[in-house]
């Protein structure tokens, strides 16, 4: 059996099958809220893209869209390491920027400890994900007796304790 006819059975499953009946329900739902004119803005900017295609638009949405998602699993995996390593933080904020997740943690005065292993969860993430990604992780770590405020742009985390 050639590799061409390996490939054309593995898409011949009922999983497979299953998979393009429900993508191509869910574009026959599209298309009927786009003619009934009640489709989200967001969708109707979709598919005004890729009908009339503005490749720059559609370019811009995936890297958009994939970045959401690879972020998501760079900041879980940090946080991840951290509970691993059980870094005792105090607070832990994030904010993004095109290439990189930055960290705003703050620590208990001198807890060496914690420092690093806020600094070992964040290169453990970034050699699983830089190299692929182009986004690293990067942490400002700073003490409670700082008396510092999260910075603005960045979202606190809510640290539930037990």
């Amino acid at each position: 059996m050639s590799s061409h006819q390996k490939a054309q059975n593995r898409f011949d499953t009922s999983e497979a099958n299953i998979w393009f009946d429900e993508f191509i329900g869910q574009l026959k739902a599209d298309q009927l809220a786009l003619q009934k004119d009640v489709a989200r803005p967001e969708k109707e900017q979709i598919y005004q893209d890729l009908i009339f295609g503005d490749g720059v638009e559609m370019a811009m949405m995936v890297r958009s869209t994939s970045t959401a998602q690879v972020v998501k699993y760079i900041v879980l995996n940090f946080i991840g390491n951290l509970q691993v390593r059980k870094a005792d933080f105090t607070r832990l904020a994030f904010d993004l920027t095109n290439d990189k997740v930055l960290v705003w943690a703050e620590i208990d005065e001198d807890d060496i400890s914690t420092e690093g292993n806020i600094v070992l969860a964040a290169a453990e993430t970034n050699a699983k994900f830089y190299e692929n990604t182009g986004i690293c992780i990067e942490s400002t770590i700073v003490e409670n007796s700082d008396g510092l405020d999260v910075p603005r742009h960045y979202t606190e985390l809510e640290i539930v304790t037990e």
